[in-house]
């Protein structure tokens, strides 16, 4: 710590020494640079201490212009180069002071124009880097922009093939729908024309040697119940045919314990499809559709307990026509109809109370199903 304070006031002494020594040479002779001073013994520090800068080991080094002799000279201040005890050997125990040189006016412009132009190249980078970032997202959105264009257009385009699709389709199912009529025309044609050459082969097959005049039936399902029944089936024009039927069942046993008894009269109409010619062999075949009312009275009992009554019979049905020879016909038919009836019940075991007044009811037709066999009576033309 002594040792230090001995060193800054030794740099101070010597700081005023050049002062004064600066103030004498300015006022005597200002071209001439005041002697240098001499390194003291106590600014080389020894081999055995250590190797540090101090305030003792600092020379004054006179600072001169070549651009302004006229001027004084300036000195500077700076840090004393501490050698080795061999080196200071070599340099024979004296220190040779560096003079740097002083920029000038035109090198300070000069570096000021290049601060300026690099910081103009650095703004002028800024900016291009600004120009290049906007590009970009100019470009970017101008994608994103031609991407959605075609998108767009290329859902326009599907929704177009989705349409002209469905075009195609809608025209194909009518051109199927047209063909599939034009089948069925042709089809209904060709069943025509089939059915007119059977029919010229009927016509042409039947016997027109003889001449209808009247057909006999009889319900084969009111035969099977001992209801008797006979029929008249009268041939007229080319497609209708009468009917007259009359169903007589009459028949008790055991003082009418059992009885059926009903007496029945029908007139009907029917409509065949198939023409004949001229009342041949060839009537009475195929559909037809029929039509037929009737009236009667009845009288039906079971194990002494019956009903007694009249009735109103009437309605529409079809059937077909099987011809068995030229003759001989066999029909089935089925008609809707309804049997309107006032009837009274009786009890001939008395084991039961009877209302005496009549009832009033409607039925469906009884004898809705039949089936009939006919025989055509005919005669030989002469």
């Amino acid at each position: 710590m002594r040792l230090n304070a001995l060193q800054v006031i030794a740099a101070l002494s010597a700081f005023f020494v050049s002062v004064s020594a600066y103030s004498q040479s300015r006022d005597k002779s200002p071209a001439t640079p005041p002697p240098l001073p001499q390194q003291t013994p106590n600014t080389v520090n020894d081999s055995n201490k250590p190797k540090t800068r101090d305030a003792s080991s600092t020379i004054l080094i006179p600072s001169t212009s070549t651009q302004t002799p006229a001027s004084a000279p300036k000195y500077e201040v700076q840090d004393a180069i501490v050698l080795p005890p061999s080196a200071r050997g070599k340099s024979q125990g004296t220190v040779q002071p560096t003079i740097p040189e002083t920029p000038s006016v035109k090198d300070q412009q000069e570096q000021q124009r290049l601060e300026e132009q690099k910081k103009l190249e650095e703004q002028k980078r800024i900016e291009e880097q600004k120009k290049l970032e906007e590009q970009k997202k100019l470009d970017e959105q101008q994608r994103i922009e031609e991407q959605k264009k075609l998108d767009e257009q290329k859902r326009l385009d599907e929704q177009k093939r989705l349409e002209e699709q469905k075009k195609l389709d809608e025209q194909k199912k009518l051109e199927e729908q047209k063909r599939l009529e034009e089948q069925r025309r042709l089809e209904a044609q060709k069943k025509r024309e089939e059915e007119k050459r059977r029919e010229r082969e009927l016509a042409a097959s039947a016997d027109t040697s003889a001449r209808v005049l009247f057909g006999v039936s009889s319900n084969l399902l009111l035969d099977a119940v001992t209801a008797v029944n006979v029929g008249v089936e009268v041939p007229f024009g080319r497609h209708w045919g009468a009917h007259l039927g009359y169903t007589t069942p009459w028949w008790s046993f055991s003082d009418q314990f059992y009885s059926l008894r009903i007496q029945c009269l029908d007139l009907g109409v029917r409509y065949y499809f198939k023409p004949w010619t001229a009342r041949g062999s060839d009537v009475y075949r195929g559909w037809f559709l029929s039509a037929a009312v009737g009236a009667g009275k009845y009288n039906l009992a079971w194990a002494g307990k019956g009903v007694e009554g009249k009735a109103i019979i009437g309605g529409i049905g079809g059937g077909y026509t099987w011809a068995f020879g030229d003759w001989w016909r066999l029909d089935t038919s089925f008609n809707l109809g309804m049997m309107l009836t006032d009837f009274n019940r009786y009890d001939l075991s008395g084991t039961s109370e009877l209302p005496d007044a009549a009832i009033h009811s409607r039925l469906p037709d009884p004898a809705a199903l039949k089936v009939t066999l006919t025989y055509l009576i005919h005669n030989k033309k002469k």
